[in-house]
């Protein structure tokens, strides 16, 4: 019986992020530890755990035990603490294990902690320093993950997503799993190379043109003849750190020439069309005006500077202001995060009118100052749902107690918890029926296309004042590699 060691340690860190992100934001989205925890909290999502542990348990000569999962919504720095104690208990599972046979793992790839700028470097060298250097560890990727030589050296083999929205990441899973699958039983012998170039991409859906057509090359690389994985990084600028840039890893069947080869064609290729990435965006009074003025609808608004999938913190009010002066009914908007709103909210109970100010605590001088607001309560939820569309399909969303307030025509979802609204589901929980609102505001820079796109006459693009700009000319960056496109003129 052959064993296998498995565990989630993900965040995506943003450095414009205010604080530091420690255990009650990791317990927030999920920390959870020993076997029967992580199976009962990620049962029924499709995301990576649940790929593993599809493709092992059948296999009456595997064992898989997952070890824990702790995973956090983007934003600040990672307490020192948090990233020391899962770093603890992964080794010390690994030394009590009677046998391990190989380690998989799911990771992001833009971890920052309190002393380390390479989070996932650091914790694949303290793996790889407990099992010796033979022993295969593999692990998935986010697409916006920042390549080290750190990561590369100490891990057997690494995957990363091809999709933005991340509809992949159980099938990203999967490649993992055939890949450690087929090494342990020796039909395979991974080689990984990476390549880099000085290259910032903005955050993109890889429906873009561009990145549609190298989509479909990694896809075809990886198919070609001693080649078993090629994927493409795009690295996440708002960790502002030496490694944030373009990637490419390629793993192939013990060609070291071909797998470098490979990456270095791939990466130059993409930093040669690298101003077809180049951005513009809508003012938020230019948006709602279209919005308002759309013969069809629903008209979605993404406010993608202040996504909580990029660390924002998802309190900025420049959007919300516009429909407000703008008069727009018939509009949903999600979300905005207040836990206190919430609590005045709870307190006056549904059907009340209250006064409240509204956002822009977090970091006013930012996302700009909190909006007084008259609302009534419409209804109140504990923001727990699951998402029925591509997007972490199946998985439990917690945005803590939320409270749907209605000003004039728009509707507002106050949540306490911050968190990426993927799913059409986070307006259907709380009683809104996405399809019949004339204008959607979400706040989410791509994740929400896979579920919102289905009923969307058209989607937005808004820049508005935030702590995670799309556009890395705008994220007063000081800890990249430079010279870097296109903060210089490359």
């Amino acid at each position: 019986m052959k064993t296998i060691l498995t565990a989630v340690f993900r965040h995506e860190t943003n450095r414009n992020a205010p604080g530091l992100t420690d255990f009650p934001d990791f317990i927030n989205r999920y920390a959870v530890y020993g076997e029967t925890a992580v199976r009962e909290r990620l049962h029924g999502a499709r995301e990576e755990m649940n790929a593993f542990l599809d493709y092992f348990d059948p296999l009456d000569d595997y064992r898989i035990e997952p070890i824990l999962a702790v995973n956090a919504s983007p934003g600040p720095v990672v307490a020192q603490a948090v990233f020391d104690d899962t770093c603890r208990r992964l080794c010390d599972a690994i030394h009590a294990a009677p046998q391990v046979d190989g380690i998989l793992l799911c990771l992001h790839g833009a971890m920052v902690t309190e002393q380390y700028e390479d989070g996932e470097g650091e914790l694949l060298a303290a793996l790889r320093a407990a099992v010796g250097k033979d022993l295969p560890i593999m692990a998935t990727l986010d697409l916006h993950a920042n390549l080290s030589e750190k990561m590369v050296e100490n891990a057997t083999a690494l995957f990363a997503y091809y999709n933005n929205p991340h509809t992949d990441s159980y099938e990203t899973a999967m490649r993992a799993c055939r890949c450690l699958h087929n090494t342990i039983e020796g039909r395979c012998h991974p080689v990984m190379r990476f390549s880099t170039q000085p290259l910032l991409l903005p955050i993109t859906p890889t429906a873009h043109p561009i990145l549609s057509l190298f989509v479909n090359k990694e896809k075809q690389l990886s198919r070609r003849e001693h080649m078993i994985d090629v994927s493409i990084c795009h690295g996440f600028f708002l960790s502002d750190n030496p490694y944030a840039r373009l990637g490419v890893l390629a793993v192939s069947d013990g060609d070291a020439i071909l797998a470098r080869q490979t990456a270095q064609s791939l990466s130059r290729e993409i930093f040669d069309v690298r101003h077809a990435f180049d951005k513009k965006l809508l003012s938020a009074k230019q948006a709602v005006a279209r919005a308002i003025s759309a013969q069809k609808f629903p008209v979605v608004l993404a406010d993608v500077a202040d996504n909580p999938g990029s660390g924002a913190t998802v309190d900025s009010t420049g959007l919300l202001k516009a429909l407000i002066d703008a008069k727009a009914t018939d509009a949903a908007f999600a979300v905005i995060y207040d836990p206190e709103v919430v609590q005045t909210a709870i307190d006056a109970g549904v059907g009340a009118q209250i006064t409240v100010d509204l956002g822009g605590k977090t970091a006013p001088s930012i996302t700009g100052a909190p909006l007084r607001v008259t609302a009534y309560v419409e209804r109140l939820s504990d923001g727990q749902f699951r998402n029925r569309d591509e997007m972490a399909q199946g998985l439990l969303m917690k945005f803590g107690n939320c409270a749907l307030l209605k000003i004039d025509g728009i509707r507002v979802i106050v949540c306490s918890i911050r968190t990426q609204p993927w799913d059409l589901e986070i307006y259907r929980h709380i009683g809104i029926a996405p399809e019949q609102m004339k204008i959607l505001a979400v706040k989410s820079a791509a994740h929400f296309r896979a579920s919102f796109s289905k009923i969307a006459a058209e989607i937005l693009e808004v820049s508005a004042p935030a702590t995670a700009p799309s556009d890395p000319r705008d994220a007063g960056l000081t800890r990249v590699c430079r010279p870097i496109y296109p903060l210089d003129n490359l």
